[in-house]
């Protein structure tokens, strides 16, 4: 589970619906095995996350789903009664489940096909997707570029599991048919146990990163693949007062 998800997770379990303070947050996360990290601040791993994903959804145009009513302190926007943003993040959480089932349905090879897809929508180059016998567990290739200038050879395995718990074994599958200089993705539709998170996150290993099924979505509604976006104009009321004032300053140079 990512730091965002179990974030949310522990808002929605153990918050009541009321701001928790970020320190709180981690630490039920940790206790409750949500996450796992070797880092010395995660709080503050998690406050830059937090912040980091409302700021990019805010510049989609899109509701954020954690509030940050005071310092220190996160909620979920969903908590904000039976308003407009309410009703905004309630479609975007059901437009996601409905793209995993739609990903769910898929033949190994068409997913296969639809990782290479996403993966050249976000700037994935020279795809090819090999999947054959002798790949040694490779279902796609291709060189990932970092700002036009970093070029690393990622090698994926794409595989459809809808099962929540993908371990370790996947990850140990998946380095052992890693070059000398690639990197390694492992993609399901389901979600990765913390033994599959902890094997990836080794540093004296090979790098692997993991893409679940809620992260998926996340990347198809970004890239608006598979869906389409539809922008609403939402006022909001002004302060009525000021308006008057100002109408009365512009008669009054008349």
């Amino acid at each position: 589970m990512s730091f965002l998800d179990a974030a949310e997770r522990v808002l929605e379990l153990d918050a009541d619906r009321q701001p928790m303070a970020l320190a709180d947050i981690v630490e039920l996360a940790l206790k409750r095995g949500y996450i796992e990290t070797r880092g010395k601040t995660p709080a503050a791993t998690l406050s830059a996350q937090i912040g980091g994903e409302n700021r990019r959804r805010k510049a989609r145009g899109e509701v954020p789903r954690f509030t940050k009513p005071k310092h220190g302190h996160y909620g979920l926007t969903i908590w904000q009664g039976e308003g407009i943003a309410r009703a905004v993040a309630q479609h975007r959480h059901e437009i996601a489940e409905e793209l995993k089932e739609q990903l769910r349905q898929l033949t190994p090879d068409e997913f296969e096909a639809f990782v290479a897809d996403l993966l050249a929508t976000i700037g994935v180059e020279e795809l090819e997707v090999v999947g054959q016998p002798g790949d040694k567990g490779i279902d796609v290739r291709g060189i990932l570029v970092v700002a036009g200038v970093i070029r690393r050879s990622i090698a994926v395995q794409a595989k459809r599991w809808t099962t929540n718990n993908v371990g370790r074994p996947a990850v140990q599958q998946l380095r052992g048919g890693l070059g000398s200089h690639d990197i390694g993705l492992l993609v399901t539709v389901g979600a990765f146990a913390n033994t599959a998170r902890e094997e990836a996150e080794r540093r004296d290993a090979a790098p692997v990163a993991l893409l679940d099924g809620d992260g998926i979505s996340e990347l198809m509604l970004e890239h608006e693949i598979g869906v389409t976006r539809t922008r609403l104009e939402i006022f909001e009321i002004a302060d009525v007062s000021s308006v008057e004032v100002d109408a009365r300053r512009g008669r009054s140079h008349e």
